[in-house]
């Protein structure tokens, strides 16, 4: 079980050395809210008649239709509709779908889409992650329409037509278009690698839209830069990379705990092991002792049982000299009286004999005893023996077992010795790689640096050219007023001039009306004329028989004196 997580755990710090390594790409992040985009209109006619368009995508948003991109709102573009379930593209204006079940686009996860299509094959395919998906018939002859707008991260632009609610909301990377229909294995070759496949040198001279210029071009709202790896190892900042590196360091760690803890439990095993052959060597050691005490009771016991021999061979010849004894003491009573001293004398003798018999006899008990004494002891020593015996094969067998646990333990010690010198490889290689990181992080911290600096020069311009364009607005707002008073003026003036226009009218009437009378004047000689000046009959239109307009041209200030003429005729005398 401890291998097993060394082994999971190394591989774990080899899969975050890989992704720390892993080789990164610049993408795009369109944000949410319906404004993040990039639109612009590039030379369309190189695709009129063939083109494929490839890119990648990371679909973040939940529901809805997001629409990755699109060219001239309806002629072309892809998109997935979430709650149908079905990846959908247009061509010409018309739809096509594909169930998504087929070819899994789940959210979150980078999906290449490709398209190809030409006049001459009338078949616009796609493609999903280099495999054929479905393709769709195009009308005969219908080309590809020119002077339309490419927007990337919606259907359309938001500042032209507003948001369309099929705003991308995700992230992508490698969008390009190529004046040519590519084949099947052209594309699965773009797909190979995954994001960051190399476009063969062979197709470059047909790639007319590009992935670097695209990202160099003016955004609008909020669309960021991303960095990402080609195995989907998301750095979107170099702190991530500082936590992966502490992540691994951390593995690491557990795996050196794991390692310490394997070598205090080895440690252990040798202590018991050792402990176990110092117990064993003295359990051998008292069992030697028992043996030669074993021995030395053994030749005590077959010493008694001689003496015990001896003394009972002492007694039946004791007991045998005792019936001669009685047998002729007998004799001696009936032969003769005069022997009683000396039967007496016998007697005693017997009776010593006697007490010595008994003597004898108590030292056989006491032997007895001290035999069945030893009996017992030594039964007691045969048990102990017995035991003994039974726990040193017990003892044998598990220091049989602890020998090949031991045996087990060094195999498994070697074993890890050499995952830890190649964890210690590993960890040398990410210290390697870490240095690198880290030298590019300060690389990095340094561009970015210089970035801000170069963001803050940017802000300090923006902020004038704020300044400048609040003054201009503020100057466009005083000519909108002076253009607004120009405006009443000329108005007033029109009106003016209409005004004169008319009296203009009304004086060619007058001037053409005198000239009939002038000539009626020189075909009647001297008769009075029908409009002559009749006192005290005065009208307004008499006053141009004054000398001062009579036969005159009349001009603008002749009109301002008639004018002034008239009024005084009104307030004075009285017109007709």
């Amino acid at each position: 079980m401890m291998r097993l997580v060394v082994v999971v755990t190394v591989l774990s710090i080899a899969l975050v050395h890989h992704l720390v390594s892993t080789q990164s790409f610049t993408g795009l992040k369109f944000s949410d809210d319906g404004y993040g985009v990039i639109a612009f209109r590039p030379d369309m006619s190189q695709f009129t008649d063939k083109l494929t368009v490839c890119f990648w995508k990371r679909e973040l948003r939940e529901g809805g239709s997001p629409i990755a991109f699109a060219y001239k709102r309806n002629e072309l573009y892809f998109y997935k509709d979430v709650p149908s379930n079905y990846i959908k593209y247009r061509v010409f204006s018309s739809d096509t779908y594909i169930r998504e079940e087929q070819y899994q686009t789940p959210r979150g996860v980078w999906v290449q889409w490709c398209g190809t299509w030409s006049v001459e094959s009338r078949r616009f395919r796609m493609y999903v992650n280099g495999t054929l998906a479905s393709y769709k018939i195009t009308d005969s002859g219908r080309r590809l329409q020119t002077g339309g707008q490419l927007v990337l991260g919606d259907y359309q632009d938001p500042v032209v037509h507003g948001t369309s609610g099929h705003n991308f909301g995700g992230e992508m990377f490698g969008f390009n278009m190529f004046a040519k229909e590519l084949t099947g294995e052209e594309i699965a070759e773009l797909s190979k690698d995954g994001l960051c496949t190399d476009i063969p040198e062979r197709l470059e001279r047909y790639r007319r839209i590009r992935w670097e210029d695209i990202i160099l071009l003016p955004r609008r709202g909020n669309v960021q830069n991303i960095r990402r790896g080609c195995d989907e190892a998301y750095i979107s900042d170099k702190r991530s990379l500082e936590i992966s590196v502490e992540k691994a360091q951390a593995e690491l760690q557990k795996v050196q705990d794991h390692l310490n803890n394997a070598l205090r439990e080895i440690q252990e095993l040798k202590a018991n092991r050792q402990t176990n052959e110092r117990e064993n060597a003295e359990t051998n050691a008292e069992l030697q002792k028992t043996k030669l005490k074993l021995n030395e009771t053994e030749t005590k016991l077959e010493e008694a049982r001689l003496k015990l021999n001896e003394t009972e061979l002492e007694l039946e010849r004791t007991k045998e000299e005792l019936n001669v004894i009685v047998v002729e003491l007998e004799k001696v009573n009936l032969a003769s009286n005069d022997c009683r001293d000396e039967v007496e004398h016998f007697q005693l003798k017997v009776r010593e004999n006697s007490i010595e018999l008994n003597s004898t006899r108590e030292e056989l008990q006491s032997t007895r005893e001290e035999l069945n004494s030893t009996k017992a002891e030594l039964n007691s020593t045969r048990k102990e023996l017995n035991s003994t015996k039974v726990e040193v094969l017990s003892t044998r067998e598990e220091l049989n077992a602890t020998k090949a646990e031991q045996q087990s333990t060094k195999e498994e010690l070697n074993a890890i010795k050499a995952e830890q010198q190649s964890t210690r490889e590993e960890l040398n290689a990410t210290k390697a790689e870490l240095q690198s990181t880290r030298e590019e992080l300060n690389a990095t911290k340094a561009e970015l640096q210089s970035t801000r600096e170069g963001l803050n020069s940017t802000k300090v311009e923006v902020q004038s050219t704020k300044e400048e364009l609040n003054a201009s607005k503020a100057e466009l707002q005083s000519t909108k007023e002076e253009l607004s008073a120009t405006k009443a003026e000329l108005h007033s003036t029109r009106e003016e001039i209409n005004e004169t226009r008319n009296e203009l009218e009304d004086t060619k009437r007058r001037l053409t009306e005198v000239e009939f009378e002038l000539e009626a004047k020189k075909e009647c000689g001297d008769r009075p004329l029908r409009c002559a000046l009749k006192k005290g009959r005065l009208s307004k239109w008499d006053i141009l028989y004054s000398c001062d307009y009579y036969n005159k041209v009349f001009t603008r200030r002749q009109h301002k004196n008639l004018r002034n003429s008239w009024r005084s005729l009104n307030t004075g005398m009285g017109t007709r």
